[in-house]
């Protein structure tokens, strides 16, 4: 699960901010206000760390995941389709707030899953896998940008990061209140 997980993320995440400059560029706007936009739509994180470092333990790390994977990918879907300043502020700062509390989840979510004797290598292995998403996500919406535009680009995050919720529906525990050994057994 967290070999699907990971690339998924990895490749949404660095697909999106890798380009982030140029699909605003390719929006109407200008070099000097796209970088202004996304210190704007960046802020959005901070609050989405901090509300899901909170969230995990009140309701766990398996149901947070999914909800803020699955809300990254709704934003994602929505922010390539805005075309007003408006939507592209509110859908751009949601996407990082959803983006940035997965994050969040993910990294407290992921050691759990391995027994203590490999969770180094485990955790490492998993992070590892992601990197092929990560070297993949910003050559393919790069290619997908100039050929069909941003939209698609973002379409096909909402996709990555829907496949990953689904991925950690399906196959991971949760592991809200359970000892390690439990959760290893």
């Amino acid at each position: 699960m967290l070999w699907i997980l990971w690339p998924c993320a990895l490749f949404g995440y660095y697909g999106l901010t890798t380009w982030f400059g140029s699909l605003l560029l390719a929006k109407g706007f200008s070099m000097i206000k796209s970088i202004g936009f996304i210190v704007m739509i960046t802020s959005g994180g901070i609050p989405g760390f901090i509300s899901a470092t909170w969230l995990i333990d009140k309701i766990g790390r398996k149901p947070v995941t999914i909800t803020y994977l699955t809300l990254t990918a709704v934003a994602a879907y929505f922010y390539g389709q805005s075309a007003t300043y408006n939507t592209l502020l509110f859908f751009g700062f949601m996407l990082n707030f959803f983006q940035y509390g997965m994050w969040s989840s993910v990294y407290a979510y992921t050691p759990e899953l391995y027994p203590t004797r490999i969770r180094g290598t485990g955790v490492g292995m998993s992070n590892s896998i992601g990197r092929i998403g990560a070297l993949l996500g910003p050559y393919i919406m790069g290619t997908m940008m100039v050929a069909y535009g941003s939209g698609s680009v973002f379409t096909l995050a909402a996709s990555v990061f829907a496949v990953a919720a689904c991925a950690i529906l399906i196959l991971g525990p949760e592991t809200r209140g359970k000892t390690l050994e439990e959760i290893n057994k």
